[in-house]
């Protein structure tokens, strides 16, 4: 989590393994989070009350084969490959290490249950029944998962503390008094809110920077997102001589003092930046088009509509916004302002969707194909948003093709074949690398080049 965990559930999801997510993307999943679960619980029932032991044979492979393979719960696949289309969803991310547990623990009652059932020892399976099904209950109506409760609390027992959590407002004070904040969770986590003051270790880099820490000589107040990170850091820094007290989980510190929100503020902030950059900017237009111009921050806007109508989130939504700013509006420095604003991830999705940072820009071809060269290893959360300014760029081609013609051409500093070279071998990096996420919009973009190439 990364940032105070208000609700059950969103703390419950957090104790499940969720922590690379924000509170808001949480909030956007769990209910798509508990479709699995409830689709278990639903199938444990009928096995219970028919006394079929393949149904629960089934449900075991299910969670062992989830285990090893974290994107393809069979469930899950359901879920993302059909509900989401007719729900119009969030896709399911990969299920995490505590998630993937829980899933081995159920694993193990629905093998106990089929062996239970086949061998006609039918108290034994509804006692093992009685157990699972309470089990995915709380799973289904409050995001509570026993196992990984449990292996939060296993975790604080291996690295209890040496006087227990202290509360947030002994906290507070020992701040006050010259005590360091230390945030253990990831870059990405304390990048979309932290506590005002922190400085951020992430737990797998406390050795590397333990030395530092000790020159403080000052105590150190450690907060996670659970706890777990929390224990793990300060049983190593106790055994390197710091004077640690800890926080525990991040919601603990006093509600409304000093917790700072994602930086740029989200949407509206990224659109008056994007307005900043490129208010004055208009579109390409051929010499002589009797249209009026159209400003540029309108296809800005249509690719950051594509990336929210095909499942993208806030930080893909202000990608787009600000994905040609680098690569028009002054290179590497904006895109180090975008980073300062907005976060390493969406500065990363800009990244993977810009073709230069060089000022001037390389000729045409020699830039494309560069980009082409790079696209097929740019994050699947960039793809998305590739794919949607290559699709509103074509899709304005095509209108404006319908219109004027082939002068429609003469826009470009490359002729009609290398366009549409280009357009055709970003559809094949497309069709091989999109996920089905990104597949309707891949599918318009075949259209779309598809009548551009027999149109000229």
């Amino acid at each position: 989590m990364s940032e105070p965990v208000a609700s059950p559930a969103l703390r419950g999801l957090s104790e499940q393994g969720y922590y690379e997510h924000s509170a808001a993307e949480l909030q956007r999943l769990d209910r798509a989070l508990r479709f699995t679960p409830a689709a278990m619980l639903a199938l444990a029932v009928v096995g219970l009350a028919a006394r079929q032991p393949a149904v629960h044979a089934a449900l075991a492979a299910m969670g062992l084969w989830a285990l090893v393979l974290p994107a393809h719960h069979p469930l899950d696949l359901v879920y993302n490959h059909l509900v989401r289309r007719l729900s119009g969803g969030p896709a399911l991310p990969p299920n995490p290490l505590p998630r993937r547990l829980a899933g081995l623990a159920a694993a193990a009652l629905n093998l106990g249950i089929c062996l239970a059932l086949a061998g006609g020892r039918t108290s034994l399976a509804w006692g093992l029944g009685a157990v699972l099904l309470v089990f995915l209950a709380a799973l289904v109506a409050r995001q509570f998962c026993a196992v990984s409760w449990l292996l939060v609390r296993v975790a604080r027992w291996l690295n209890p503390p040496q006087e227990g959590l202290i509360s947030g407002r002994q906290a507070r004070r020992l701040v006050e008094g010259g005590a360091l904040l230390v945030d253990v969770r990831s870059p990405r986590e304390f990048a979309n809110g932290h506590i005002d003051g922190a400085v951020n270790v992430p737990v797998d880099q406390v050795e590397r920077h333990v030395d530092e820490l000790l020159a403080e000589h000052r105590p150190l107040i450690l907060y996670c997102a659970a706890g777990v990170r929390c224990a793990k850091a300060a049983g190593f820094l106790r055994d390197a001589g710091a004077e640690v007290h800890e926080l525990g989980m991040m919601s603990r510190w006093p509600a409304g003092r000093g917790v700072s929100a994602p930086p740029g503020g989200g949407l509206a902030a990224a659109l008056a930046y994007t307005v900043e950059l490129h208010g004055d900017q208009i579109r390409k237009r051929t010499p002589d088009d009797p249209a009026p111009p159209v400003p540029y921050v309108a296809h800005l806007l249509a690719v950051a509509a594509l990336v929210l109508e095909h499942g993208g989130d806030e930080e893909q939504a202000i990608a787009a916004l600000l994905h040609d700013g680098p690569e028009d509006q002054g290179g590497r420095p904006i895109l180090d302002e975008i980073r300062r604003r907005f976060g390493d991830r969406v500065a990363r999705i800009v990244l993977d969707c810009s073709d230069t940072l060089a000022s001037p820009k390389p000729p045409w071809l020699e830039r494309k194909r560069a980009y082409l060269e790079r696209l097929p290893q740019a994050a699947p959360e960039a793809l998305l948003v590739s794919l949607a300014d290559k699709v509103h760029n074509t899709a304005a081609i095509l209108a404006d093709h319908r219109r004027i013609g082939e002068r429609v051409w003469d826009r470009f500093r490359a002729d009609r074949d290398s366009v549409l070279w280009y357009y055709r071998s970003l559809l094949e990096v497309f069709d091989r690398k999109a996920d089905d996420q990104c597949r309707p919009l891949v599918e318009r973009l075949r259209q779309t080049v598809g009548e551009l190439e027999r149109r000229t």
